[in-house]
């Protein structure tokens, strides 16, 4: 009788440590994608500096994927902004590229286009 009431606490013990591990494991998700969101400029009419590989934005949901493309920006933690240039020349890039951009962002998206927003592009380079 004693070694059973052992063993249920002893699997009491470590389903109370696999909860408190399970809890904690929750939190940090959470904090850290709270942390991503927060590092993000949602502040509409900011100015910002943002660097990735210049592509065709991929649409969302289930609709056809055409051959249209909305030129955007995916950054290396797979944020994706819509592109609005100034300068029609600064559009010759090619995809695939990295580019560094600086503009104004705007919090609006362009359906159907995956992204977070738009930047208004002031000054842009190609870095490869």
């Amino acid at each position: 009788m004693a070694r059973k009431k052992a063993s249920t606490k002893s699997w009491l013990i470590v389903a109370l440590i696999a909860a408190i591990l399970a809890v904690l494991s929750m939190l940090i998700f959470v904090f850290s994608q709270n942390n991503k969101i927060s590092e993000m400029p949602h502040v509409d009419g900011s100015t910002i500096t943002v660097e990735g590989e210049y592509v065709c934005l991929p649409k969302e949901g289930n609709g056809e994927q055409t051959l249209e493309c909305a030129l955007g920006i995916k950054t290396d933690d797979d944020v994706y902004y819509s592109l609005q240039f100034a300068d029609s020349s600064q559009i010759n890039y090619q995809t695939g590229k990295r580019l560094r951009v600086v503009g104004t962002f705007h919090d609006t998206k362009q359906d159907p286009y995956l992204s977070i927003g738009k930047i208004v592009v002031d000054e842009s380079e190609q870095l490869d």
